[in-house]
């Protein structure tokens, strides 16, 4: 099933998007990857894929863009995500590793890790959050 499961990441340059886009593929997915700045051509690549995965920074775009192209190309499955400097809830009593200030950071492998299996998750039809 995964080979013929197509997911589109837009707005994830850099380190974190390149290895997202490595624990996909090493997943057995195809990937494309849009550039928000040309909505021309993300909107007609949106239209072959099964999920999206958003890292855009609505900040710097217009949500309601993002979503009607989403909309439009009939795409069921739209999973947004923050930087992997997010906040990660961490089950209690769990022995964690932390800098000289208290923090925690989760490398982008691990994120990367993550964030794949919530996307096979909503794949199965479980109801992630």
């Amino acid at each position: 099933m995964r080979a013929s499961v197509k997911i589109a990441i837009i707005g994830a340059p850099g380190n974190q998007g390149n290895t997202i886009i490595e624990e996909a593929v090493s997943r057995g997915y195809g990937v494309e990857v849009g550039d928000i700045d040309h909505p021309h051509l993300l909107g007609r690549m949106l239209r072959e894929q099964d999920l999206i995965v958003s890292r855009v920074p609505y900040s710097d775009h217009d949500r309601d863009v993002l979503m009607k192209a989403v909309h439009l190309a009939g795409v069921k499955r739209y999973l947004v995500f923050g930087g992997a400097t997010m906040p990660v809830e961490i089950p209690p009593k769990q022995d964690l590793t932390v800098d000289e200030n208290g923090k925690t950071a989760v490398s982008y492998e691990d994120f990367a890790m993550a964030l794949l299996d919530e996307i096979e998750a909503s794949l199965r039809g479980d109801i992630i959050s």
